[in-house]
């Protein structure tokens, strides 16, 4: 298998402890595309003084918490890039972070993709123009661009590159609700009892795939629980606060 390479950036802006922490608990046998503790650099407190004063501001104070891993080319098909985009929005939401920024690196080809956000509280790039002119999708939690970028997110990159990413992976990056409705639907019906994978993948055909993406989202965010027995997969929700479609799609 071809192997691609991930690797990154996250500066925080101040509560260390509690990123860590939540960094921490994150699995280490999570379903590809894996986004993971051991795949952190965790880093330490870095605190600057000037003439015996504590500087405070982010841009003094930043902490910067390093990603990189080795994952398979898989990562730019099928939307699997658009799950790890997912996954890693998730962390980014439950961590106090400034920016972050992911580069992936196919190690045999010329296939490559680089991600970015800023935190909407700290972000440099807030008027309409400027979130044009650096190719920036404005949310109600961050700014998002594909492209090489600096750190402070000035986009290096050609506009061809930028549009090449986003006509194969849309922003923001979304499980189908056609599908995810279906699958809550099912899930639902059974209550707290455990529902066989297969019978799933049968009501899934042929769309297995998106099947896999919600699974691999749902299982990452611990909303439902997978377990293996007699060589067979079930699935079961323990979080079902969690599948409220319309606060999912707001």
């Amino acid at each position: 298998m071809e192997m691609v390479v991930i690797y990154g950036a996250i500066t925080l802006h101040r509560d260390y402890i509690r990123s860590i922490d939540f960094i921490k608990s994150l699995e280490d046998h999570l379903k590809f595309p894996e986004i993971s503790t051991s795949d952190f650099g965790l880093g330490d407190y870095n605190r600057y003084y000037h003439e015996n004063n504590l500087m405070y501001d982010y841009s003094w104070n930043n902490m910067i918490i390093s990603y990189a891993c080795t994952t398979g080319a898989a990562i730019f098909d099928d939307g699997n890039l658009d799950l790890f985009i997912l996954k890693m929005e998730h962390v980014l939401r439950n961590i106090d972070f400034a920016k972050a920024i992911v580069h992936i690196q196919s190690v045999e080809s010329s296939e490559n993709a680089d991600l970015f956000w800023e935190k909407r509280e700290h972000r440099y790039f807030d008027s309409q123009l400027d979130l044009e002119e650096q190719h920036l999708f404005e949310t109600d939690e961050w700014n998002f661009g594909y492209g090489r970028r600096s750190l402070t997110g000035y986009l290096i990159d050609s506009e061809e590159n930028i549009w090449h990413s986003l006509n194969e992976h849309p922003y923001p990056a979304i499980l189908s609700e056609k599908y995810f409705r279906n699958f809550v639907d099912r899930i639902k019906q059974a209550g707290d009892d455990w529902v066989s994978m297969s019978d799933l993948e049968k009501a899934f055909l042929p769309n297995q795939i998106e099947l896999r993406r919600i699974i691999n989202y749902l299982g990452f965010k611990k909303t439902i629980s997978v377990k293996t027995e007699n060589g067979q997969k079930w699935i079961r929700v323990v979080r079902p606060d969690f599948l409220n479609i319309e606060l999912f799609y707001k």
